[in-house]
């Protein structure tokens, strides 16, 4: 039986509109190559029922909004690999600090990483929706590492902190800056992107992360932009994890370089 802690997530947040319908066509065409697998289902139900038929109108029914639908939250399954994905993502950018940003979740069985071959096309697919998605965050560990961030007092705040540091993580150019370039020096292994931000890796796989790496990392950065859940305090909006307006007015000093 499959142990479902071990599991691996593949996690990416966005204060950016994801409305374009043709941009999600582009997306999952390229996901289907990098998976080798074709997407079959996408629903707004679970279970998934609702057939695929092209990437185009898969693209128009992930953007099709009812008259009074503010968010969409879809589930989607391939044909020949055991993973699936979540969608929930927003009609307009947050403005209110009780919103949430857009989010996608990637599953993969814990055996999908028995092979080296599979362990690319998973960094590959966390490289390509953060070139997609244009995420301020993501992350990808194990079930177990993510789950064991709960808090007692609800769900995570990322305008108060960022969830931890993990198997693989990017942080946008707000984010390096935010932290510092020079603390991610610490990392195993650091990737410079071309939208200034940074994708960190710790291991070949989440399974062969040192035991107290993450934790040591997240002290590098700074313990207290990433959740604790012992943590009852409640931590200012804008202070160890950047507000959303400031993310937005970190995207408009930069295109206005």
């Amino acid at each position: 039986m499959e142990n479902r802690l071990q599991q691996v997530w593949l996690s990416h947040y966005s204060i950016n509109e994801w409305t374009d319908p043709e941009a999600w066509a582009s997306y999952l065409s390229e996901v289907q190559l990098i998976l080798d697998a074709k997407l079959v289902r996408l629903d707004a139900h679970d279970p998934v029922r609702r057939k695929v038929t092209s990437l185009d109108e898969t693209g128009e029914y992930i953007c099709d909004f009812g008259e009074k639908e503010e968010s969409r939250y879809l589930f989607a399954k391939f044909d020949k690999v055991a993973t699936t994905f979540s969608i929930q993502h927003y009609r307009r950018i947050p403005e209110a600090r009780n919103q949430f940003p857009n989010g996608i979740i990637w599953h993969f069985p814990p055996d999908y990483l028995n092979s080296k071959e599979n362990g690319q096309k998973l960094k590959a697919l966390f490289k390509w929706s953060n070139q997609s998605f244009s995420p301020f965050y993501a992350y990808s560990d194990t079930l177990e590492h993510i789950v064991n961030k709960k808090k007692k007092s609800g769900s995570v705040s990322f305008e108060v902190e960022l969830l931890g540091v993990s198997w693989l993580n990017y942080f946008n150019d707000a984010y390096v800056n935010f932290f510092g370039r020079k603390k991610f020096e610490a990392f195993p292994e650091v990737i410079d992107e071309k939208s200034g931000g940074i994708t960190t890796c710790l291991a070949q796989t989440p399974f062969d992360v040192p035991s107290h790496l993450r934790e040591e990392l997240a002290v590098v950065l700074g313990r207290e932009s990433f959740v604790n859940p012992a943590d009852i305090l409640n931590k200012p909006v804008g202070k160890y994890a950047l507000s959303y307006k400031q993310l937005r007015e970190g995207q408009a000093l930069s295109t206005s370089k």
